[in-house]
């Protein structure tokens, strides 16, 4: 039987250390759960965030980083844990996806039962899972002890194919494309990729992203990450320690940059994470973002890789472009006690009025 092991202090050597010895049993690389991430992520922080390990026959077979917080809402107050996420929002802008325990390949059923079972005799009223990318094995192990809500988020990929990577197209996208592609290089020169090798061009590369990212997001409803120190830290970590992970793409017509991609790189597989687009040369005809990702995707075919992943978030260009559309899981468990059953219902009103509103269904 696996055990489980919470820690609330320890270092972060200690912590990438426990990462890294967990890794090499993984076969099958990953984008977020993996070593480049979570150390990164872990070494950003303010201050660690909980880690509960996994143990069986005294040897660490997994771990996740669950975060904690004391929530509010009126009179009513309750503990509410977080999946590899600190429940903060300053320190969880650069969202996890594809959300899951770290182990040991052949140990994910085990350990998910293990935690589930932590969270059962634990002080939390509520458990929040953001973008699983196996909702079931949190379903199957869940006690009745709990309400359970689902909300699924688009996602969509491109399966890369090197002879004609967008043969997927519909008319009206490559007519799109066809008649952008004009337009720049009629106007700017001919396009052309270039992509960071040295840290240094990496970090000169985060610089241009992030001056056209902010100038795009600044006043959106929550800004642009990159005027977050923990956010930037994190990807600057990521750059300066793990720069095998991260490939900074700039797309060019001529001397005119269109803009510049930070994909993360996960074996033959490419994951668009952020972008910063020069907006000020787009028009009628110019959509430099499509044009970024068009170019990138021919880019990422002619280097052998297989899949061009835009993640998830719903966008036009996403669905427009992508061979395959998925989904993530969002959960949300909620214990049904006294606390647990006005929570629920709290957020249930909420989800029902924001639905309303949108026009959207009602998550389950």
């Amino acid at each position: 039987m696996v055990e489980t092991s919470l820690r609330t202090v320890y270092s972060w050597e200690w912590a990438h250390g426990l990462i890294e010895e967990i890794s090499r049993s993984r076969l099958h690389p990953e984008y977020f759960c993996n070593v480049s991430w979570l150390s990164s992520w872990l070494f950003s922080l303010p201050s660690p965030p909980s880690l509960l390990t996994f143990q069986y026959e005294e040897k660490c077979v997994g771990l996740v980083v669950l975060g904690t917080q004391k929530r509010r809402s009126g009179f009513l107050t309750w503990n509410a844990a977080y999946l590899n996420q600190a429940g903060i929002s300053s320190c969880d802008q650069s969202w996890i996806e594809y959300n899951d325990v770290f182990c040991k390949d052949g140990w994910e059923d085990a350990c998910v039962e293990a935690l589930m079972n932590f969270i059962e005799t634990s002080t939390f009223t509520e458990f929040h899972i953001s973008l699983a990318k196996k909702p079931n094995s949190w379903l199957n192990a869940v006690s009745e002890h709990w309400y359970i809500e689902t909300d699924k988020h688009f996602a969509a990929k491109v399966n890369l194919d090197v002879s004609n990577a967008t043969s997927h197209y519909s008319k009206n996208t490559k007519y799109q494309i066809n008649r952008a592609i004009k337009s720049v290089t009629s106007r700017y020169g001919s396009m052309n990729v270039h992509r960071a090798i040295s840290i240094e061009e990496k970090r000169k590369y985060f610089l241009l992203l992030a001056d056209f990212h902010i100038a795009k997001w600044k006043d959106s409803e929550y800004g642009s990450g990159f005027q977050n120190p923990i956010f930037t830290r994190h990807l600057n970590k990521l750059i300066e320690q793990f720069p095998e992970q991260v490939d900074l793409v700039s797309v060019s017509a001529g001397n005119t940059l269109l803009g510049v991609s930070f994909n993360l790189i996960a074996g033959d597989k490419i994951g668009f994470y952020c972008s910063g687009i020069n907006y000020a040369i787009a028009d009628k005809k110019i959509k430099p973002g499509y044009l970024l990702h068009h170019t990138l995707i021919e880019y990422y075919a002619q280097e052998g890789k297989t899949e061009y992943d835009f993640l998830a978030g719903y966008s036009q260009y996403k669905k427009s472009m992508s061979s395959d559309t998925y989904s993530l899981t969002s959960i949300n468990f909620t214990r049904k006690s006294l606390k647990g059953i006005f929570i629920h219902w709290l957020r249930r009103s909420k989800l029902r009025l924001r639905a309303y509103a949108s026009k959207l269904p009602i998550p389950q």
